[in-house]
């Protein structure tokens, strides 16, 4: 792979930018990088900082304004720029691992079949609690990998999901699938997009030696807020495309909250032993009661959401007036992802 599109969605991370930017140059030092830079951010003078830098940067470059501060759009605004075949996805809250992009790039030269590629996305945190909560959720993703965007697998693998932090895309099997939707405006763009990618038997590889490492720059109670979002997140995409698939193990967290807690009404003493256990192992094994307070409010976001069907996510309303110059992606059925897919050789 010789060229490539580099692909960074910039809110006001300009500290962040100054010590990402050059870890990513030197990651992509000996390929032809298009680079593609969103600046996702409603106030002008903000971008304007942001554009002054990196115009101090490079010397070719598209930098992109999106005021409307929609994830989804920036993304999609990047697939639609974009020239090469491949485009790499990743955010300035990102470190990279020496090599693990040139993996990715060196392992899909010859698998024009599948969509995309990413790798361990290892959270990082300064909170102690957080960070210990990060460390016992990747050894237990290894176990029981159900976390999709911490995934931990120990060999390498085709998954329905990358998070686009690090995601290597085929760009034209991006459009074919309808790319990013404006109805997620901070999080969970990938998660929808992965849905319609597994609908249409398109694979993502999982590399275990392409890791990189995702700086939380939040509180734990922000974080669990984040999980919480993210859990309704999960339940709006499962319902919005119900008549296309449903993948029932997404909704294993609300499921097991829910025979949790009829388990401990049907049977109260042995439930008492076993929150008793679970007490226990969190006093030992470091971590784990930051691991189980992220199930839990990951749980019952699905529930929450589940309990209160909604049309649009509470936390991405879109103005009416914008939504008519704004990209939802078009996809209604399987027939009609089938139609759109480019062929395996196509570039």
């Amino acid at each position: 792979m010789k060229s490539l599109t580099c692909g960074v969605v910039i809110y006001d991370e300009l500290a962040l930018l100054q010590a990402f930017i050059p870890n990513l140059q030197a990651e992509l030092q000996n390929i032809n990088v298009e680079w593609i830079f969103v600046l996702n951010h409603k106030s002008s003078a903000t971008r304007d900082i942001v554009k002054r830098w990196l115009q101090t940067q490079f010397t070719n470059q598209v930098i992109l304004e999106n005021p409307t501060n929609n994830l989804g759009q920036a993304r999609q605004l990047i697939l639609t720029t974009a020239q090469n075949k491949y485009i790499y996805f990743t955010d300035p809250d990102i470190e990279l691992i020496p090599k693990s992009v040139q993996l990715l790039i060196s392992s899909l030269n010859n698998k024009p079949e599948v969509l995309g590629a990413g790798g361990p996305v290892l959270h990082q945190s300064k909170n102690v609690m957080l960070q210990k909560t990060f460390d016992c959720c990747h050894s237990l993703s290894k176990l029981f990998p159900f976390s999709f965007q911490m995934q931990a697998h120990t060999t390498n693998k085709s998954v329905d999901h990358i998070p686009t932090c690090h995601l290597l895309l085929h760009r034209k099997k991006a459009l074919a699938l309808g790319g990013f939707s404006i109805l997620f405006a901070k999080y969970g763009e990938d998660l929808d997009f992965s849905h319609r990618a597994c609908v249409s038997g398109l694979p993502f590889l999982f590399y275990v030696d392409a890791p990189v490492y995702h700086h939380q720059h939040v509180t734990f109670a922000q974080w669990l807020k984040k999980m919480f979002s993210f859990g309704r997140v999960q339940i709006y995409t499962q319902r919005f495309y119900l008549k296309l698939a449903f993948r029932w193990y997404r909704l294993l967290p609300a499921g097991i909250l829910i025979l949790g807690f009829v388990f401990i009404l049907a049977f109260p003493t042995l439930g008492l032993c076993v929150l008793a256990l679970l007490a226990f192992v969190s006093l030992i094994v470091r971590g784990f009661i930051g691991v189980l307070m992220t199930a839990l409010v990951y749980a019952a976001g699905e529930l929450f959401e589940l309990a209160l069907p909604l049309f649009e996510l509470q936390n991405a309303l879109i103005p009416p007036a914008a939504k008519s110059n704004l990209l939802v992606a078009p996809v209604l059925s399987k027939k009609n992802i089938a139609a759109k897919l480019p062929e395996p050789d196509a570039s």
